[in-house]
């Protein structure tokens, strides 16, 4: 029931935000793909959660107890390259009709503007 319940939220969130659905008949993506975008997700909501003692006390940052922010260093380097996937993806697909996610509204948003200043 959990790993239902986890599917079932992944789907709706991925669904507004990229467009794409991981679980179901219509699943978009092949299996390690589906399980790597959820284990990225959730690393990334759990170590949102921690309390780390170097964002606290500036002084103590570079003891990194626990090896908690280089975790989470690794995990935003593995979902800037599945969100980067997913923006190629948008690309490609961009004016073909489809129904139009939070990606495609950013798209528009920034269409014409030079963001590398």
């Amino acid at each position: 029931m959990k790993q239902w319940f986890g599917d079932l939220n992944l789907n709706v969130v991925l669904r507004m935000v990229a467009g794409k659905r991981y679980f179901g008949a219509t699943a978009d993506g092949d299996k390690i793909e589906v399980r790597q975008c959820q284990k990225v997700m959730r690393d990334f909501s759990h170590f949102a959660g921690f309390f780390i003692v170097g964002y606290n006390i500036p002084y103590l940052k570079w003891l990194d107890i626990g090896g908690y922010e280089k975790k989470m260093k690794e995990t935003g380097k593995e979902m800037v390259k599945i969100v980067e996937k997913w923006l190629e993806e948008h690309k490609l697909k961009a004016n073909s009709g489809c129904e139009r996610d939070f990606m495609d509204v950013m798209l528009s948003a920034v269409e014409g503007t030079n963001l590398q200043d």
